[in-house]
């Protein structure tokens, strides 16, 4: 079959779009999230994770200094298998797309946000406040988001792509129909599962300026930037730096909260499923 997939792993998409602060798609073990994907394609980007700094950064490819290293050090090395050489910062294939997030929570009077466990179900309080949650009703989020995740999701939402048809065998289409997505296992062992709900069609509304440009989501730097970050310049001092030229203030006061929330979440939420 010649057709294009939803996840064209091998294509990297080029810039278009103006910047906005990103919220990303959590996803936790025991909490079902639903979601609507509203892109027609995923965007794929190559990062490195960095361990110490606990931040992911796009791959700048010929000028990568990260990519550079790693030849030094398997020329080095050349007696030891590649994963196994201390220093080496692999690439991975990080995919995005922008989802309608479709979950049914209760909000508390003071704006807190439960979610209903694996069972539908959800508790008479909040467990942290201890309001009662037993006479609020459960609303969709409908809150426009980022899911990012590696090859392991996406190729799921590839076959799902493929296999949900309609009558004639045509593909209905991602963005026509509502997933499941459920998670099991911890850290780098927690696996997502996407499970179709193609009976769950409703047509959804949106403005294509309402999505986020998935190209200036993930975070990059220059080649002298990410060299300075990798001899220990902290991010502020990158960002104080950029700020001498005014007219990248307003995305640096963006790209600040969104590095912010990205450092808050690498570990335990966008990088559970490394793949090189």
């Amino acid at each position: 079959m010649t057709d294009e997939l939803f996840a064209d792993i091998p294509v990297y998409d080029e810039n278009r779009g103006d910047f906005k602060k990103t919220q990303f798609l959590k996803i936790i073990p025991g909490y079902p999230v639903r979601i609507r994907i509203l892109d027609k394609g995923a965007h794929r980007v190559s990062k490195h994770y960095l361990p110490k700094q606990k931040i992911s950064i796009v791959c700048l490819e010929e000028n990568c200094p990260i990519c550079a290293n790693n030849k030094k050090l398997a020329a080095q090395h050349k007696d030891m298998k590649y994963s196994d050489i201390p220093g080496i910062i692999n690439k991975q294939n990080r995919f995005l797309v922008n989802v309608l997030n479709r979950t049914k929570v209760k909000t508390t009077p003071t704006e807190k946000v439960v979610y209903a466990g694996a069972d539908g179900k959800f508790p008479t309080q909040h467990p942290e406040t201890g309001e009662d949650l037993t006479k609020i009703t459960a609303t969709s989020q409908n809150t426009i988001e980022v899911l990012e995740r590696g090859s392991k999701l996406f190729s799921q939402l590839n076959g799902i792509y493929d296999t949900v048809r309609d009558e004639d065998g045509n593909r209905i289409g991602l963005t026509n129909f509502d997933i499941i997505l459920t998670a099991s296992g911890k850290g780098r062992q927690m696996e997502v599962s996407a499970i179709p709900q193609p009976q769950l069609n409703d047509e959804v509304k949106l403005l294509e300026t309402d999505l986020y440009d998935l190209t200036k989501v993930p975070m990059k730097l220059s080649e002298d930037e990410l060299n300075k970050v990798l001899s220990g310049v902290s991010l502020q001092d990158i960002f104080e730096a950029r700020k001498a030229t005014p007219k990248e203030e307003a995305e640096l006061e963006g790209l600040a909260d969104d590095v912010a929330a990205e450092i808050e979440d690498a570990v335990d939420d966008l990088f559970k499923d490394m793949e090189i």
